[in-house]
């Protein structure tokens, strides 16, 4: 009976190191496979954040692509505001100059000056308003 019983541990320990060496060849197994796989995800997750990366780049190109054109176009636009503001001063000065005129001249006219000179001030004067209205 004990040499039974013997045989039986003996049997229950190689069955059960057999168990321990199947246990660890699958262990490193699964922990080979799950290495891979994490290999793989952080290959993918590199690319993916790579892509991303790059779509903002160009995004954020594309952004200051437009921004420097608008500004260009507000630098533009400020120059051309400043010239048409010095026209618009000069054309008020010189309205203001014809209309002092075309006083002097009607004051005049009740003194016995021509009325056609008068005529002649007065449509300068309307010219002059015409192209301060329609320029600004």
């Amino acid at each position: 009976m004990q040499k039974q019983n013997q045989e039986t541990v003996d049997k229950l320990q190689k069955q059960n190191e057999d168990i321990r060496k199947q246990n660890k060849e699958n262990i490193e197994k699964l922990q080979k496979q799950n290495k891979e796989s994490l290999d793989k995800l952080n290959e993918e997750n590199k690319k993916n954040i790579d892509s991303i990366n790059k779509a903002h780049k160009e995004s954020l190109d594309k952004i200051q692509k437009a921004n420097s054109d608008l500004q260009k176009s507000l630098e533009k636009l400020n120059a051309q505001n400043t010239e048409s503001a010095k026209a618009l001063s000069e054309a008020t000065t010189k309205a203001a100059m014809l209309q002092k005129q075309l006083d002097d001249a009607l004051k005049q006219t009740s003194k016995g000056v021509n009325a056609s000179t008068v005529a002649v001030i007065a449509i300068v004067a309307a010219v002059i308003a015409f192209i301060i209205g329609f320029c600004f």
